[in-house]
């Protein structure tokens, strides 16, 4: 019985540790990020569905993207550690000004994020525009500042012209307060000076943040805050419709998608295939054939002549992307060699290779992650020996180079 319990135990561990994801945030802001404590917010609610947050603010009231960037504090911060993610927000009235009060100190920060760490990723903090409109710069002449409306959707225009212009990702935090404003317009939003984000503001960036930084379904949480179990519902369903039903719109796995491969076909139907994606954890190949692969640069045979549609999947910087590319087979081989012409023996080998044939021939070997190696070769009365004593355990392939043709073979070292 106490055998049954403890692996029950393990097995009920396993299910709750099963997807959880670990991620680490900067928050670069003002007031917008530290009312009601915007990141613990986002922590809690990463919480209640076994996800973790780590994260540290620099988020004085009223600081713009251009104190960030002449604040020590700040670029230090930056450089401490690798970020997942280093969010940017701009102060509330900025982004719908003229773009120099913006757009030169988020693309100095970005560049500083991108240098700090091959990972870190720069995440735009969309914010919204005040209930009313702006009266100061209504005032001054601007006048779409003078409706929410207006000035609204200046804002969303430039964070989303910045993260296109800087390769970066989107919080689309006033996007959803938008469509909350239009469905259930008794939500309040505001706090009492109609621009700063009330509890239940606060919750809607929460949740939206949490979607974009763990890629994950918003209504799967669990943590509500200070809302009602309707309104909750009503949020989470409104955030899954505007940003986890559409990460593509926000730049989420466009940008910062490195995942790429290149190909060179060795003959008529063998390609070897080579993964170019930067900070690779893990690769794994579709040859469109049917077979698959995990090795890093593998060499693929095709048995059948046509148009096979490759995908390479990497896990880069704890993110899973995916890279595709269409290869033509047109025959199965046209550079054989006459069979009768050569032999390769013993196969399998401990120590030496042997290749019997009267042609003049070089020789390489590839492992299965498509290393090349150079064997040391001696050649006597027609017969080329190879030596394979360095190389471990395992499969490899030989190839055969003659003056007017081109073959691989496959060969097992034990």
């Amino acid at each position: 019985m106490k055998q049954q319990y403890i692996l029950f135990l393990l097995v009920f561990t396993s299910i709750l540790s099963y997807g959880q994801i670990r991620k680490s945030v900067y928050f670069i802001g003002n007031s917008y990020t530290y009312y009601n404590d915007l990141p613990l917010l986002t922590q809690k609610v990463a919480h209640s569905a076994g996800d973790f947050l780590d994260f540290e603010q620099t988020t004085a009231g009223g600081a713009s993207l251009q104190n960030h960037l002449y604040n020590e504090v700040v670029t230090t911060k930056i450089n401490s550690k690798a970020w997942d993610y280093v969010v940017l927000q701009e102060q509330s009235q900025r982004p719908a000004l003229n773009d120099s009060y913006t757009f030169p100190y988020a693309a100095a920060l970005n560049e500083r994020i991108k240098n700090s760490s091959p990972c870190a990723k720069t995440l735009f903090y969309m914010t919204w525009g005040y209930k009313t409109g702006d009266p100061s710069n209504c005032n001054a002449g601007l006048t779409y500042m003078c409706t929410y409306e207006g000035m609204d959707d200046k804002i969303y225009d430039s964070y989303m012209r910045l993260a296109l212009e800087n390769q970066a990702h989107v919080s689309p935090v006033g996007n959803v307060w938008r469509k909350i404003r239009q469905q259930y317009p008794a939500y309040e939003l505001y706090d009492r000076d109609n621009s700063h984000p009330s509890p239940l503001g606060s919750m809607v960036a929460a949740y939206t943040f949490y979607t974009v930084i763990f890629k994950k379904d918003p209504t799967l949480t669990t943590f509500n805050g200070t809302l009602s179990a309707e309104q909750a519902l009503n949020i989470k369903r409104i955030v899954k419709e505007t940003v986890y039903d559409d990460f593509e719109k926000w730049f989420i796995g466009v940008h910062y998608n490195e995942a790429k491969y290149t190909y060179e076909i060795t003959d008529s139907s063998t390609i070897h295939f080579s993964n170019i994606t930067p900070n690779t954890q893990a690769v794994h190949w579709d040859f469109g054939d049917g077979t698959t692969s995990t090795a890093n640069n593998p060499i693929h045979a095709y048995e059948q002549t046509g148009q096979f549609t490759v995908t390479l999947t990497v896990t880069s910087c704890n993110d899973t992307y995916s890279y595709t590319e269409t290869v033509n087979i047109e025959t199965l081989s046209t550079t054989k060699f006459d069979q009768s012409t050569f032999a390769i023996y013993p196969n399998p080998t401990r120590d030496y290779l042997f290749v019997q044939t009267a042609l003049e021939a070089s020789f390489s070997i590839h492992d299965m992650a498509g290393k090349r190696i150079i064997p040391t070769v001696n050649q006597q009365a027609g017969v080329y020996q190879l030596d394979v004593r360095t190389l471990t355990k395992g499969t490899y392939f030989v190839q055969i180079q003659t003056s007017n043709s081109q073959e691989q073979f496959k060969f097992v070292v034990k």
